[in-house]
């Protein structure tokens, strides 16, 4: 059926403290699955040449923080915060990798802020299982797939790739709004 071509997806998880994980992860999702069509919005490779996300530039971050030039980090990291925002407002779904064994903050962020504009949460629990799942979420993301593997992802959207839209649509109770583009 291919009902995922064109779709805008959003790869949310942790940066600031999985500097050498950052990109990997993303990488092997969009690459797995690109003879889908699926549009990709990845914060490590941010469609702007701006509020861009690299080794080199949270090390920047990390060290001007050290050294108290707080207006400067604040400055870029609101930068960063809008696109990453901006980005999942243009996307349709997100795809969210959370390691409790890494601190995070944008990633709870995201994940408020998609669920708040009706869009599915697709959670994988990098390692823990749903015993690592913040409680908080248990409410949060009632409803949104919960898997343990980055494969466990990948076979789901190919699953959802050849269901109709509208048995999509109606199996997470009108999460799954997909528009013909």
């Amino acid at each position: 059926m291919n009902t995922l071509r064109n779709a805008t997806g959003y790869l949310a998880g942790a940066i600031e403290n999985d500097v050498q994980g950052m990109c990997s992860w993303r990488d092997h999702i969009k690459n797995s699955l690109a003879h889908i069509g699926i549009r990709w919005m990845d914060p490590c490779k941010k469609p702007t040449s701006y509020g861009c996300e690299t080794i080199e530039t949270q090390a920047g971050l990390a060290r001007s923080r050290a050294q108290g030039d707080y207006n400067f980090v604040t400055k870029e990291v609101e930068l960063i915060r809008a696109i990453d925002l901006r980005m999942i407002d243009l996307s349709d779904f997100v795809v969210v990798s959370y390691d409790p064994a890494i601190t995070t903050t944008g990633t709870h962020e995201e994940i408020s802020y998609a669920i708040r504009q009706n869009k599915p949460v697709i959670l994988w629990i990098v390692r823990g299982g749903m015993d690592a799942v913040p409680l908080w979420w248990f409410a949060e993301m009632r409803g949104c797939p919960v898997l343990d593997s980055v494969n466990g992802v990948i076979a789901l959207l190919c699953t959802y790739d050849i269901t109709s839209k509208d048995t999509l649509r109606v199996m997470s109770h009108n999460k799954w709004l997909l528009f013909d583009r």
